[in-house]
């Protein structure tokens, strides 16, 4: 899954953008979906195939879009899912697009579930949302279990 396919997917989705302050003040102040990706829809490597696709996110904040992209930019201090995009930010553009909609979580889920199937991975920033995609998807599912290590006692 790339950014091409989430085109297609999503009917609605906004052009890409340059994610900068600029852009910030035009988003929407609605809740919805977003997708940042590698500037230029360049391509990386993934466990299986290739993806341009750096996260997934969604918003159901008062705030909207606008208020979730600002604290990429501006992270406090516990949020670390904005700080760790925030730093990337300083070295490698990145583009953004987002969807208005009011079940935002649900399509946010079925992207992720989605790029899993295809990927056999989450998109590398969203590797702190594995616990709340299990805990959301209705179908069991094994790659979570692998991703977590175990520690035996003596070893």
């Amino acid at each position: 899954m790339d950014s091409a396919q989430v085109r297609r997917n999503i009917n609605g989705l906004s052009d890409w953008f340059s994610f900068d302050e600029q852009i910030v003040k035009q988003a929407p102040d609605r809740n919805g979906v977003y997708v940042f990706r590698r500037a230029g829809a360049k391509n990386f490597g993934r466990l299986q195939g290739q993806s341009d696709i750096l996260y997934i996110g969604s918003t159901k904040s008062e705030g909207g879009l606008r208020q979730r992209f600002y604290h990429y930019l501006h992270p406090g201090p516990t949020q670390w899912t904005n700080h760790r995009i925030h730093d990337l930010l300083k070295r490698y553009p990145m583009e953004i697009a987002w969807f208005v909609c009011d079940n935002s979580v649900n399509l946010e889920n079925s992207l992720l579930k989605q790029y899993i199937s295809e990927h056999d991975e989450l998109p590398p920033l969203n590797h702190a949302d594995v616990r709340r995609l299990r805990e959301s998807l209705a179908e069991p599912m094994g790659f979570a279990d692998k991703l977590t290590p175990k520690l035996t006692k003596g070893k």
